[in-house]
């Protein structure tokens, strides 16, 4: 076996390094424990009443069985951490804005979907 040799400096840079990346990902491990503390948990009905427009729950639990909604089960039961499901309505929101944008500014004649 062929093995690289390597500097004192040369590993003292290294684990400087990779301390350095550990510090890091424990800083943003502490920054979420500290937001999902203090993350609001929501129910069904709670979601329901929380998010915009008119929702029924088959549609939510559609969702969930779809996956297509964050959601966190407990004993069989179904609950929603408020900051997911605020990013969730905003990529929502991002994703109908760009299907817009792609046919704004077609002609009907060009349009493929009618």
């Amino acid at each position: 076996m062929n093995y690289d040799l390597i500097t004192t400096k040369e590993f003292e840079d290294g684990m400087a390094t990779i301390l350095q990346e550990i510090n890091q990902v424990k800083s943003i491990v502490t920054k979420l424990q500290e937001n999902n503390a203090r993350d609001e948990w929501l129910t069904l009905e709670q979601l329901i009443e929380y998010l915009p427009g008119s929702v029924k729950p088959r549609t939510v639990y559609d969702w969930v069985h779809k996956r297509e909604i964050p959601f966190h089960k407990r004993r069989n039961a179904l609950f929603f951490l408020k900051s997911e499901i605020d990013a969730w309505t905003q990529i929502k929101k991002t994703k109908k804005m760009n299907r817009e944008q792609i046919f704004k500014g077609v002609t009907d004649e060009n349009r493929i979907i009618k």
